[in-house]
């Protein structure tokens, strides 16, 4: 059977879509997707949806804050990992705003061997930490009330940061 999707990737869930290797697209790309819809068993009734790209085309670009928001914090971790490259960067990047995507597949197993893959998770830690050192170091020079609204603002930019996920 053949389907055309005309949904952002990552919206269809529980659809393994296989693209050749050389295939990328930029964040915001609105794609068209055909290709053969496949049932694979992976266990006693278990199923995945996998689909075998027969073409593609970016049919638009979405913009909207949540496109903004990925784009901003995809430009930060990159001058973040020129300034730091490797898997250093990569740890600052992911104590900043979130997430191991940019670590070392080695870095990666390290990290879950220690059991201390919560330190690159982004989370409501980092938002206290955020919000406490903007505060720390402005309360000397300003008022408390002009400190409130500053801490308020550095985590409502670092939650634009991190992306906007849930557990931020």
């Amino acid at each position: 059977t053949t389907t055309v999707l005309n949904t952002p990737i990552e919206q269809i869930s529980g659809i393994y879509i296989y693209m050749p290797k050389n295939v990328t697209f930029a964040i915001g790309d609105v794609v068209e997707i055909t290709g053969n819809l496949n049932v694979r068993l992976i266990e006693k009734n278990r199923n995945i949806l996998s689909l075998d790209v027969g073409d593609y085309m970016i049919i638009g670009i979405e913009n909207s804050f949540r496109v903004l928001m990925a784009k901003t914090r995809t430009i930060a971790i990159s001058r973040l990992l020129k300034w730091l490259p490797g898997d250093t960067g990569a740890l600052a990047a992911g104590i900043l705003v979130g997430g191991s995507d940019f670590m070392s597949k080695n870095g990666q197993i390290a990290f879950q061997r220690a059991g201390i893959t919560h330190v690159v998770a982004a989370s409501g830690y980092n938002v206290t930490v955020v919000a406490s050192w903007a505060t720390l170091i402005l309360e000397r020079w300003l008022n408390k009330f002009l400190v409130m609204y500053i801490g308020i603002l550095s985590i409502i930019l670092y939650i634009f940061l991190a992306g906007g996920t849930a557990s931020v």
